[in-house]
């Protein structure tokens, strides 16, 4: 481009000098990266919880870098020397690295590295029961955090020992998930009403005597072994009571509506 002279006063002495175009846009230009540096700095600094959150600490400079190059693009576009233009690179790069480094040490930098979500809280798995027989009550959570509790645990065998022979036999955990899964597709937060839970095989066989087949008692049912149990619902009616258990996939789910109680248990998936 064509050089305009501009006479300027130096200072006292009246001197005149001579200023081109050139290092007036240089100067203008020069200032405006300036702000632009410290603009990105200050940007930095204040939304750098939110980057955080999406850009490794690695990807600062870069993304400095990646801005001020992108404001040199569109200066270089300006009618400037090239002389003027290379060294307005060099002076703009040495400031970059400086913002950039600079940015690293911003206070709170040292959480910028993503920080691990925390694991989502397990709740606590609470189940209540009411034992027909004994008139026993029970509510308690017997997995926290999804660990078993062994007092709870004991205390959930206790109310379904065997009433008849008084023996007591350690229920199958995965049982008591099954009521827990039940209970929650059913929405309700009555207790269990116990028909039968665990049964000792001369109980078993006694009751298989008593009431032949049609009580549904098998001779190797999984009453025996703590992996079963005959409930029903106070509110619910059996047969949605059935059919939220049957929904479960879980276990073996019998009906009878005779007596009033489903049976459910932990074995293999069926119903009858």
């Amino acid at each position: 481009m064509g050089r305009k002279r501009v006479q300027s006063t130096n200072g006292p002495t009246g001197r005149t000098r001579t200023v081109t175009n050139a290092r007036i846009i240089s100067a203008d230009a020069g200032c405006a990266l300036s702000k632009l540096l410290s603009w990105l700095h200050l940007k930095f600094a204040l939304s750098l919880n939110r980057v955080s959150e999406y850009v490794p600490i690695d990807a600062y400079p870069i993304l400095v870098f990646a801005s001020a190059a992108a404001a040199l693009s569109i200066l270089r576009g300006s009618r400037m020397s090239d002389r003027t233009t290379k060294g307005l690179d060099r002076r703009a790069f040495f400031g970059i690295g400086a913002a950039a480094t600079a940015g690293l040490f911003v206070p709170g930098m040292a959480q910028a590295s993503p920080r691990p979500s925390a694991a989502p809280k397990v709740p606590e798995r609470i189940l209540s029961f009411f034992n027909t027989h004994t008139g026993e009550r029970l509510k308690t959570a017997y997995c926290c955090g999804g660990v078993y509790q062994p007092d709870a645990l004991r205390q959930v065998n206790h109310i379904l020992r065997d009433f008849r022979a008084n023996e007591v036999k350690p229920i199958e955990p995965k049982l008591l998930d099954l009521l827990y899964e039940l209970g929650g597709t059913l929405e309700t937060d009555q207790p269990f009403h116990i028909i039968s839970g665990y049964r000792s095989p001369n109980t078993n066989n006694l009751l298989r005597e008593r009431g032949g087949s049609t009580t549904g008692v098998a001779t190797h049912s999984l009453h025996m072994v703590g992996q079963a149990i005959d409930i029903r619902v106070p509110g619910v009616k059996l047969d949605r009571l059935r059919a939220a258990a049957r929904s479960l996939k879980i276990g073996g789910v019998g009906y009878y509506p005779s007596s009033n109680f489903v049976h459910v248990d932990v074995g293999r998936v069926r119903a009858w």
